[in-house]
Formats: structure tokens, sequence, C-alpha cells
């Protein structure tokens, strides 16, 4: 058996039994490469000094600028790269059977210089002390983790999961289940012709798929649209308290979009990019051009039938929440909504 398998490991005791666990792997195991997840420190300090920062700034760079796309591209680069300085991201290797409550909470992590959630380190500190056959420091460190464990479960259940209970009763089973790990493990897509295992390949097929729905329909020639278009109302312009109540309705729950600004920093700081943002919305409907910035989404593809299949795929998207704004005002235009703002 020696050419199947590994040398024998010895590892810590599960729980609070006294039996040792014995490890034997075969020697062709499939290697698990970790993933890298960034995660976003809003701390107190970090959020006033970002305050303090966009109180000051005139955005001049957006007023000043010319087209539509150049007042999104000045608009997005500054309010990203501001982020980036006040707000910096973290790093983190994940594995796929890593729980969720190990690695989401930032407040899980040791340091700004530790590449590996602050339990995961424990349990590695753990581990140390049992080859170096010291039993009070293990069971220091055992104690310990039984207890960040269930900390951090508690914290997932009442931020991500709880509230779940009333309006997605569904969502919340999953995500008990999830818990619980008495979840199935969902089945790979599969795509004729092309291995499971190839990711690529059936990315590019599910991305080809839903890209023929709009690559399908021909291309609008603008010299067939007539030269005067009668329309009963004006353009859509907006005030900046209308954009701020927007940006004040933020849910700071759900994910950010492709340019990846979190929903709690246009909630907290709405009344300052108020202004810079109904300026480039305004721009945008005079023209009539909507940025590039606006147009991109972060597509996720959930099977409608199990086993999964090609066929049975529906999108999930994750656009832009300035993309979101503009085309709520729009939608509002369109229908003559004039009790928005009584029901604000």
């Amino acid at each position: 058996m020696k050419d199947l398998y590994e040398q024998p490991s010895i590892l810590p005791p599960m729980g609070l039994s006294d039996h040792s666990c014995v490890l034997w792997t075969p020697n062709d195991k499939p290697k698990v490469k970790p993933t890298k997840k960034r995660v976003l420190q809003l701390r107190e300090t970090d959020t006033f000094d970002f305050g303090r920062w966009i109180t000051q700034h005139q955005w001049s760079e957006v007023y000043d600028a010319v087209g539509v796309a150049e007042k999104a591209d000045a608009f997005h680069a500054t309010l990203e790269s501001s982020i980036d300085t006040f707000f910096p991201t973290k790093t983190l290797k994940t594995y796929c059977t890593d729980k969720p409550w190990v690695t989401l909470r930032i407040k899980h992590l040791i340091s700004l210089r530790q590449k590996t959630p602050r339990i995961k380190h424990l349990i590695s500190l753990r581990q140390k002390a049992f080859h170096r056959n010291t039993p009070s420091v293990w069971k220091f460190y055992r104690n310990r983790i039984q207890r960040e464990l269930a900390n951090a479960m508690k914290s997932y259940y009442k931020d991500h999961v709880s509230t779940l209970k009333t309006c997605n009763p569904r969502r919340w089973h999953q995500e008990i289940m999830t818990m619980l790990n008495t979840t199935k493990q969902a089945s790979a897509i599969v795509i004729p012709g092309s291995e499971t295992a190839d990711n690529i390949t059936v990315a590019n097929t599910i991305n080809a798929k839903f890209a023929a729905v709009s690559q399908a329909l021909p291309a609008m020639d603008t010299s067939e649209l007539p030269s005067f278009l009668p329309a009963s109302q004006e353009l859509p312009t907006r005030h900046v308290w209308d954009v701020c109540k927007r940006l004040l309705a933020v849910n700071t729950n759900k994910a950010p979009g492709p340019d990846g600004i979190p929903f709690k920093v246009l909630r907290e700081f709405a009344c300052d990019l108020s202004t810079p943002l109904y300026h480039v919305l305004n721009s945008s409907y005079a023209k009539g051009t909507v940025p590039s910035q606006w147009k991109q989404a972060v597509v996720v593809p959930v099977s409608k039938s199990q086993p999964a299949s090609l066929d049975q795929l529906r999108l999930i998207s994750f656009t832009s929440q300035f993309a979101k704004i503009a085309e709520f005002f729009v939608t509002r235009w369109i229908h003559n909504d004039d009790k928005f703002d009584q029901r604000q």
C-alpha cells in the first residue's frame, strides 16, 4: 500500500474526544487550489478620513469635462481611486470547503498583513501545539477556536440569515441547511462535447449562449429615424435631492456591481455624492448617451433544473447602482409618476 498511499499522519482529536485522528491520503489526490477573495475594510477611522476628503472635494474634473463619457470616467476614476486609498482591500486565500462565517466578516481577520482568517490561523496554531506535544497549549487553542466558531456562526446568522425568515423563507431554509452542513453539492453544468472539469470552456459556452440573445437582433439604423419625434413631455431633468433620496434608499446588504463601490459608502455619503452624480445623470439624459460603466454587469448563471443543463439556466446580474438610479428616473418619466415624491 506504500505505493498508493502516503505515510499516515496523526492529527488532533475531534471536539472533546480523547482519541487522535489518523489521516491516510492517497498519492494521486487532486490538488485543490485556493481562490483569492478581496475583502473591503470599512473601519471607523477610515470612514472619518474619507468623509473629510469628500466634503472638501470640489469635483471640478467632472464639471469641466465635455462629453458624457468623459464626465462619467472622471467621476468613477475619482471615486474608485479614493475608495482604494481610504478603504484598503485585503486579499484572502479561501477554499471551496471553507464555511462562509469563517471567511466572510472582516473582523474575523488577524491583521492587514495576514492572508488567512483569524479562525484558520488559530487552527494552525492548535496543530503546531499538538505536534509539539504541549497539551496545555493545545487545549487553550481548542477552547478558543470553539468560542470563535460559535461567535462567528451567531454573527453570520444575525447579519445574513435571520432577515430571510420572513421575506424569503426558502432562502432562509437553504442557509440553515448550509450552517448544519446538510446541503447537497451543486451539480456541474453539462456542456455537450466538452468535459465538465474544463471551467473555461463551460464559461465561454454559457457566455456565448446568453450573448446570442442580443446579437441576433439587427443593429438600429439611425438614418431611418424621423427627424422629428413628438414628445408630450420634456427630457427628464433630475434634482440633487432626487438623487440623494435614491442613494439613501440603497440596500446595504446587497452585493456591489462591477465597479466594486460598496453600498455602505453610497448611503453614508449620499449628500456629498448626489451633486456630481446628478450632473452626470442630467448630461446623460440630455445627450441620450449611457456611460460605458453603467452597461457592465457581473452575470451569474443559476440552474432552473437538476441536473443542471445549458438550456435551463437563468441569469442573475449585478449591475452598477448608478445605472439602476438612472433607469429608475427614466421609468418614472415614461410612466409620468408624479406621486413618487409623496411616497418618499
